[in-house]
């Protein structure tokens, strides 16, 4: 609604994701960027995740056939490019626990799992699969299954995370046997130009125990003919980002050339 408001009164807009949380606001978000491009005005959406340096090298070296071969095709159960996303609502910055506001909570405000960060994971998605390219999300992409389910937060992690003694009356829809339910976990199975992706979400309420300070985890692969590029942030890495480059061929001696001769020729640029 703001997006639209600002529109019509010819103000360029830059916001954050998402955009629309359900199928109303999607409608009214087309309308929308219908409107802006006949008014001539832009409404953009950084997308940072892209700059972010392992997701822009795995895209480059995804674009080398010498190195990466052809992209898979993949299958729903087998895809040719997954992605996964893992945060916590409960975690602490700079020492301190973080406290998060109650609307938060509630998917009518804040959206579900499968429609906030997820956009991210969407996005590299499209900028791999089809770079600088237009996407027809109406003949482009073939759904083959999603499915969501809910985080479970009982009170005392509740009143831990929000300061709060009980839930606020807008989240009396989500409580189930005295627990809070919020549907922040999503995965799509999906076909962009034949390539079959996944993508999903997942909200613990916090990190295992041990791994407290370990933030938001990603992990992303995508797959091709000579070599899969692969991003993991798990325990083996000690929660930071690491990319990989997974040999497929049969001759890891000449595959090593090639990908040396790969890094050699973008060692200017990063």
């Amino acid at each position: 609604g703001y997006v639209k408001a600002a529109v019509d009164a010819g103000i360029h807009v830059l916001s954050d994701k998402p955009m629309a949380i359900d199928g109303e606001s999607f409608k009214l978000l087309e309308q929308t960027l219908d409107e802006a491009a006949a008014n001539d005005v832009m409404v953009y959406d950084i997308m940072t995740e892209r700059s972010e340096i392992n997701n822009e090298l795995q895209r480059v070296l995804v674009a080398m056939p010498e190195l990466f071969g052809q992209m898979e095709q993949g299958t729903p159960e087998e895809p040719a490019i997954t992605k996964e996303s893992v945060h916590h609502f409960f975690k602490y910055v700079s020492g301190e626990p973080l406290r998060r506001p109650e609307w938060y909570f509630d998917v009518k405000q804040q959206g579900e799992g499968i429609v906030d960060v997820t956009t991210h994971l969407v996005d590299l998605v499209q900028c791999t699969v089809k770079p600088e390219q237009e996407i027809d999300y109406n003949s482009d992409i073939k759904f083959t299954s999603a499915r969501r389910w809910a985080t479970k937060i009982p009170r005392d992690k509740y009143r831990l995370v929000t300061g709060k003694e009980d839930y606020a009356s807008f989240l009396a829809k989500d409580v189930v046997d005295d627990t809070l339910h919020v549907y922040s976990n999503g995965e799509m199975n999906y076909q962009l130009a034949g390539v079959n992706c996944r993508v999903s979400v997942i909200w613990n309420f916090m990190a295992a125990v041990g791994t407290e300070g370990t933030g938001d985890t990603h992990y992303s692969v995508v797959k091709g003919t000579k070599a899969n590029i692969e991003i993991r942030q798990g325990a083996e890495q000690g929660y930071k980002p690491m990319l990989y480059v997974v040999n497929k061929t049969n001759d890891a001696v000449a595959f090593e050339q090639t990908l040396r001769s790969a890094l050699g020729s973008i060692d200017n640029q990063y």
